[in-house]
């Protein structure tokens, strides 16, 4: 098993370190070379962890190392992607790429408490299940105020074990209660 994490250092760090636990070797795709090495350091299982230092907004980078990890850890699985505005397009390019070596793969796609506004946009071909995770707020006493890095690996964590088709990780309502900042 063979899972590709698109923003697995930062607040999708335990998810990484998670996964390995549950027998996936990890390939990690982030900008900062350093935390990703910290990811692997801090891993029960370190060998089953791929650290991919590019930024993913190079198409031609991304193409390569997929094409890399693949070959050296076999075909992906699973995918687990906190992708940015600035780069809409980018899980679309990845699915493609797996698509060529995966016989079938999930896709949990981690989206902002917007998302929720928004109808479910199919990505991926006929070999890829997609599912949504959206992170939305906590509400204590009467204010909002967004999760914490733990409560969303947690909540990741959740979704990804549920398979279900979208999955909230906290809650998206009273939209007006929701954090401003």
């Amino acid at each position: 098993m063979h899972a590709l994490v698109i923003g697995g250092t930062g607040m999708l760090k335990r998810v990484s370190m998670w996964l390995c636990e549950q027998g996936f070797h990890v390939s990690i795709i982030g900008r900062d070379e350093v935390k990703l090495e910290n990811v692997k350091r801090e891993s029960a299982i370190p060998e089953n962890i791929t650290c991919l230092p590019l930024d993913y907004h190079n198409d031609d980078d991304v193409k390569l190392a997929i094409k890399s990890t693949i070959v050296q850890n076999g075909p992906i699985t699973l995918v687990v992607a906190w992708v940015h505005a600035s780069a809409k397009d980018m899980l679309s390019f990845i699915c493609r790429e797996v698509d060529l070596s995966s016989e079938t793969y999930n896709v949990f796609h981690i989206l902002g408490s917007k998302a929720s506004r928004i109808p479910a946009q199919k990505i991926g071909g006929t070999r890829c299940s997609y599912h949504r995770i959206i992170l939305g707020f906590i509400l204590e006493d009467t204010y909002g105020r967004w999760l914490t890095h733990e409560e969303i690996s947690d909540g990741v964590i959740k979704g990804i074990e549920s398979k279900c088709d979208e999955w909230i990780v906290g809650r998206v309502e009273p939209w007006e209660l929701r954090p401003t900042w």
